[in-house]
């Protein structure tokens, strides 16, 4: 592969156990770039999710309660809470955008002094 290029493949895993996926590259290696999957063995029900994968739990009444950065919230909070994220990612978007451009716009401005001539003549040197 050529830097910064990827490679999607398809597995079909049919040998249980945790196993390691990588590149033969050192420096991916030594940099974090690796990663492990699990095989399960193959039952009629499908494995529960560890307690920290659960994103869902329901209340007494049978409400579905979504785990949301910490917190139990409902389909209509949990719906807030992200359009709130989202308006906020906007936001910080715009405003890094705005702030870029103005410094790319100061850069191209030539100082006022850059316009006054020399108070020596550099030619009689």
């Amino acid at each position: 592969l050529f830097p910064g290029s990827f490679q999607t493949i398809e597995l079909i895993a049919a040998n249980p156990g945790t196993w390691l996926l990588h590149c033969h590259v050192t420096d991916h290696i030594y940099a974090g770039m690796e990663t492990t999957f699990t095989v399960h063995r193959k039952s009629a029900t499908t494995p529960p999710l560890a307690s920290s994968e659960q994103t869902y739990t329901t209340d007494a009444d049978g409400n579905e309660k979504i785990e949301l950065l910490g917190r139990s919230l409902n389909a209509m909070e949990a719906n807030i809470a992200l359009l709130s994220l989202f308006i906020i990612g906007l936001v910080l978007l715009i405003t890094v955008l705005v702030l870029f451009s103005t410094l790319a716009l100061l850069r191209r401005k030539k100082p006022k002094w850059s316009n006054l001539s020399p108070s020596f003549q550099v030619d009689n040197l």
